[in-house]
Parts: structure tokens; sequence; C-alpha cells
């Protein structure tokens, strides 16, 4: 991972999370520093280069439809095989609309279409006939704001799913954007939940440390729930 991120000259971050035991297997940030000069980078700036951006947040995107369609085959308001239409936007009144990204639309397409082509009408349409309180449900029941690292104390990031009123904030939720942010742990453990057929525990990234005597201190994870 760190060669990889060398060699792309990249701005951003990699975690790489086993799905079964949770563990972080690597986890890096870019760019990065000179370890023996710390105190030219001091900075508050969230583009600081001594910001962990593995453990910063940011809007996720088109990545927080995954929880949309998890919390809407949970609620049952849509099949994987459902029709829906998009003409190129959802149009709120005759004041607002949002765009999909694909000019023109996608046309007819099944959910699982729009899924797996991230059609914003598609999602802001499944995602109003949710409603909030059941999408924040779900949130909750994934425990996707959850800031936990076993290992590393005190993950501060600013992290959260909060939804204001009205159904422009909702359209705008359901694309991960306005009052979603997330980072790239929470986003690495969301996968791995889907991944591990639906279970969930915090991840972890140290696995034992080690006394002045050689002997090993081993630090506990959690039982995976099913969430």
């Amino acid at each position: 991972v760190e060669k990889t991120m060398n060699q792309r000259e990249a701005k951003g971050a990699v975690v790489v999370m086993d799905v079964r035991s949770k563990e972080i297997l690597a986890m890096a940030s870019r760019p990065t520093f000179n370890q023996y000069q710390v105190e030219t980078y001091f900075s508050e700036d969230i583009d600081s280069t001594l910001t962990n951006r593995a453990l910063a947040a940011y809007y996720p995107g088109s990545l927080f439809k995954i929880v949309v369609s998890i919390a809407a085959l949970q609620a049952d308001i849509v099949r994987p095989d459902q029709v829906f239409q998009c003409t190129g936007k959802y149009i709120y009144n005759d004041q607002l609309a949002t765009a999909c990204w694909k000019e023109g639309g996608h046309g007819k397409l099944t959910f699982a279409e729009a899924f797996a082509g991230s059609c914003n009408p598609t999602f802001i349409r499944v995602g109003l006939k949710l409603g909030r309180t059941r999408l924040l449900q779900q949130v909750s029941l994934l425990h996707l704001t959850d800031r936990r690292l076993i290992g590393l104390d005190q993950v501060n990031a600013k992290s959260c799913v909060e939804i204001d009123g009205g159904d422009a904030a909702l359209g705008n939720a359901c694309l991960g954007q306005q009052g979603v942010m997330l980072t790239p742990l929470q986003i690495s453990s969301l996968l791995a939940t889907v991944a591990d057929d639906g279970c969930w525990a915090p991840p972890a990234i140290v696995k034992y440390t080690m006394d002045s005597q050689g002997k090993r201190h081993i630090i506990p994870g959690e039982a995976k729930v099913r969430v």
C-alpha cells in the first residue's frame, strides 16, 4: 500500500481490512511528512499533511447508496428487479431538481441496475419512500458512525449522519452529501459487514502489546453481531 501510494503521488487514504476478523491489515495516508521536521507541518486545517485521512470524515458520495440499499431492502419497500425510469434528473418542485450523473438519464432500469450504475434519481425516489426515520434506524443498526478502533484510543473524527427535515435534505443525504460525513475506515467497516454476511464488529489495529520482558498482552476484540 505504501509503495503504491508513493508511486502514484496520491492524496488520500487506503484501508485494507480483513472481512472476517475485522483486523486492519494496512492503513496509510498521503501526503506524508518528514518525521524529523514535524514542526514545519503544524496546522489545524483538514488538508494538513499531519492529518490521517483514513480517520478523517468526508462526504462519502455514492458509497452511501450502499446504506440506502440495505435499508430499503430490509424494509421491503423495493425489490432488486423493480423497474424505475430515469429521465436525467429528479424534480422536487419548479425551483429545485437534482441531476443524474449520466446526461440524459439511464432510461428504464431495475433497482439492481440503478445500484450498479449509481443512478441518482432512482435512489432519491427510493430514499423518499423509505423515509428519514427508517434510514437513520438502519444507520444506527449498522454502527456506521461508530468511531472505535481497537488498539488506538481517541479517534476523534467528526463523522455523522444528520438529516434535516424536507425532501431535498433527505435526497441529498441519500446521495452521500449534505448531512453525511464518514471516514474511509468507517466505509471499509461497512463493506466488511456486507461481505461478512451482515456481521459487524469494531475494527482492530493492534493484536497485542509486548512488555520489556517480552511477554505479550493480548488486546481482546469484540464478538461479532448480526446487523
